[in-house]
């Protein structure tokens, strides 16, 4: 089981209020998780960013090489490090990231074959746009994927139509979601993130000063209400509503 991918479905659960006089304290669940991106495998800069103690660390790789692996693997440490491939790779490659010990892969759905994509062990993240139709959207829970990923930082800062994007996809999927942010973005701004279900965080290129002020930030922020998703019933039309003649019709052919 992928450890950042474990923490990403405990931000998404409800917590179970605590019964009895002498109730155990239970973990304050930050308002959201902090991965780092790395637009490329530098092992140096991903050491410096793993002394920050972030959630995550998500690096570009173009191909998968075993020495490359190895020391991005020394550089993370303890902390989840997950790979993001910026082409489809071969069995060969994709048998080097499962050894190397990753924790979780970044795909967009283009880029996977589908006999690699049922044989990964390590956490899987769908990479997407929120400008997916409905229906696309719905099918992601109907596929094996761990969470999903919205592709780009907003250029300047996230807006109301952001915002409403972000609601809207949290109330038509169940996994997981991260949110692709700049450095700088603002605490009001990850407040509204937070309370539209988004578990986590994916920043790049952030600087030490970024990382500190980013984990305050959210330190500070209210724990994060993890409403239940609205479940919709669906009943068979009545006599006289329009598809009733059709079911009609199909249960007097079946008789």
């Amino acid at each position: 089981m992928s450890k950042f991918v474990d923490r990403l479905k405990r931000q998404i659960v409800p917590s179970a209020q605590p019964i009895g006089f002498r109730a155990p304290e239970v973990a304050k669940t930050p308002a959201l998780l902090l991965a780092l991106h790395f637009p490329q495998p530098e092992a140096e800069a991903i050491a410096s960013a793993a002394r920050e103690s972030p959630d995550a660390l998500l690096v570009d790789i173009k191909k998968a090489k075993a020495a490359d692996l190895e020391g991005m693997g020394r550089a993370a440490g303890e902390i989840p490090l997950g790979y993001a491939l910026a082409e489809p790779p071969n069995p060969e490659e994709m048998q080097q990231l499962q050894e190397s010990g990753c924790d979780f892969l970044v795909f967009e759905p283009t880029d996977m074959p589908l006999q690699l994509w049922e044989g990964i062990k390590a956490g899987k993240v769908l990479k997407i746009d929120l400008s997916l139709p409905e229906g696309w959207l719905r099918a992601i829970d109907e596929v094996e994927v761990d969470a999903v990923l919205v592709g780009s930082a907003p250029e300047a800062g996230l807006s109301l139509h952001d915002l409403l994007a972000y609601h809207r996809l949290a109330n038509l999927i169940a996994k997981p979601i991260l949110a692709s942010v700049a450095p700088d973005v603002g605490s009001s701004e990850l407040q509204a993130l937070s309370q539209a279900r988004v578990a986590g965080i994916v920043v790049t290129s952030a600087s030490a000063e970024d990382i500190c002020r980013l984990r305050r930030t959210i330190e500070a922020l209210p724990p994060p209400r993890r409403r239940p998703r609205k479940l919709e019933a669906v009943l068979p039309p009545l006599p006289g509503m329009p598809g009733a003649a059709e079911e009609e019709e199909i249960e007097t052919e079946e008789a």
